[in-house]
């Protein structure tokens, strides 16, 4: 350290001349919850001129955007051969250049196709969802699912679920933790029983809930098994029936 710069050296072999290449890789915490980041700057000291390229290859869900600069020129990133979306290239005019960015976090954006299939038992009524997820702008770690106050048996199962816990002090709230930060496709099952019907032969039946979501759509199923025949006496305006 000098002062408040950090000094790399590094020593040849032998007396060098012509042109070379050279390899350095740093690493540094992440922004965090930063809102304004000022590019790291490298600088050659012993160099009497230094230009170059500077790609900033934003991770998915921060979208920087250009604060103020110097001695840096915005070119097209597939000028330089760059086919990646959101990235963002300099080119380097002189070695005292700088760059201040501001840091836009991107909530993501969730949509989920629901199929409800409900089996009516003379013991319970068995309910098995499917969920086909499709996560964008940024990945989530978490989904969040509310099923009917007195469903029992719940189990929540996918390809990325790490486990499922549910929520205290909300009833039928559950929360899905994942093994990583997705984005994409994504896909849960999930499973619980329901009350038998009452003296009155009725049942009500609620329907599973996607919590945090930007667009949901889905169909319900109904149907019954053994003795037992149902009917819908009156649908609501949210279902239209379909073949």
């Amino acid at each position: 350290k000098t002062g408040t710069l950090r000094v790399i050296t590094l020593n040849l072999k032998g007396k060098t001349m012509g042109n070379f290449s050279f390899d350095i890789t740093l690493s540094s915490p992440g922004l965090a919850t930063q809102t304004a980041w000022s590019v790291p700057h490298l600088l050659i000291t012993e160099a009497n001129k230094q230009t170059g390229e500077l790609v900033l290859l934003p991770e998915l869900g921060l979208r920087p955007q250009i604060n103020s600069r110097n001695n840096v020129t915005q070119i097209d990133p597939k000028d330089a051969g760059i086919n990646v979306a959101d990235a963002l290239v300099f080119h380097l005019l002189q070695s005292d250049w700088s760059l201040a960015l501001d840091i836009q976090e991107v909530p993501p954006h969730i949509q989920v196709d629901v199929l409800q299939d409900v089996t009516v038992r003379e013991g319970s009524t068995d309910v098995r969802a499917n969920l086909n997820y499709q996560i964008d702008n940024a990945g989530v770690k978490e989904l969040s699912l509310q099923v009917p106050a007195d469903a029992t048996g719940v189990h929540i199962s996918g390809a990325q679920v790490s486990d499922s816990i549910p929520v205290d002090g909300k009833p039928g709230q559950w929360t899905v933790r994942l093994q990583r930060r997705s984005i994409g496709a994504l896909s849960l099952a999930v499973t619980y029983q329901l009350p038998a019907a009452g003296t009155d032969n009725r049942i009500s039946i609620a329907g599973l809930q996607t919590l945090g979501v930007d667009l949901r759509r889905g169909y319900v199923d109904v149907r019954s098994r053994g003795r037992l025949e149902t009917r819908i006496a009156n649908a609501p305006a949210t279902l239209q029936p379909t073949d």
